[in-house]
């Protein structure tokens, strides 16, 4: 059960031998096992008040504490960048993107996707009337 990020697992022997990483991923819908992973190296994830390794294999009775931080506000700029529009109407807009810039979010990178680049040239066309 998690309260205000904080949860408790007792392991049962439905997790046993499985990681801990797998085990936490599992009883939390909103932890992906790379969260829980790097969770747990940073030590925020303990099984029975003791850091672990991502690949710890968990035994039945133990306790897995830990808390899941709120999710860092992510913020969507657009910018003022040229754009080939290859054909634009009143539904779509056809852009010819250049090799090597991103459509999604990686780990880790702060670029700005597409979506939120052509935002403000956009602006003030059919965007804004749509």
């Amino acid at each position: 059960m998690v309260v205000n990020g904080t949860f408790t697992i007792l392991v049962d022997e439905s997790d046993q031998d499985r990681r801990l990483d797998a085990v936490v991923a599992a009883h939390l819908p909103a932890c992906s096992r790379s969260l829980a992973a790097n969770l747990i190296a940073n030590h925020k994830i303990l099984v029975d008040n003791q850091p672990k390794k991502p690949a710890y294999r968990v035994r039945s009775g133990q306790e897995i504490i830990g808390r899941i931080p709120a999710p860092e506000p992510v913020e969507c700029r657009p910018e003022p960048i040229p754009l080939d529009i290859l054909y634009q109407d009143r539904h779509i807009v056809v852009l010819n993107k250049p090799a090597g810039s991103s459509c999604t979010r990686h780990p880790g990178t702060a670029a700005a996707l597409w979506s939120m680049r052509i935002a403000l040239p956009l602006s003030g066309s059919w965007w804004d009337r749509r």
